[in-house]
């Protein structure tokens, strides 16, 4: 079963996000990451190394970004 992500209703860039979130689990692109490995720079600025949900290889985004927030839905209950 595919996991649901309920956006935040605002945007920031990556290195706010960073900055204030510790799960940084963010969308961008309509991917969801859900990690920031490593931080790198770069000759155009600070580049964080991130985490696609689902990938085998990592991302690198310029912390200035603009990402959403996500939260994961909680699954229905069992009964």
């Amino acid at each position: 079963m595919e996991a649901a992500w309920t956006p935040a209703p605002y945007s920031l860039p990556l290195d706010d996000l960073y900055a204030n979130d510790p799960p940084h689990r963010f969308l961008h692109n309509d991917i969801v990451y859900i990690g920031v490995l490593r931080l790198e720079l770069a000759p155009e600025g600070l580049c964080y190394v991130v985490t696609p949900r689902g990938a085998t290889t990592p991302h690198r985004l310029l912390g200035s970004t603009v990402v959403t927030p996500v939260t994961p839905v909680p699954p229905p209950p069992s009964f």
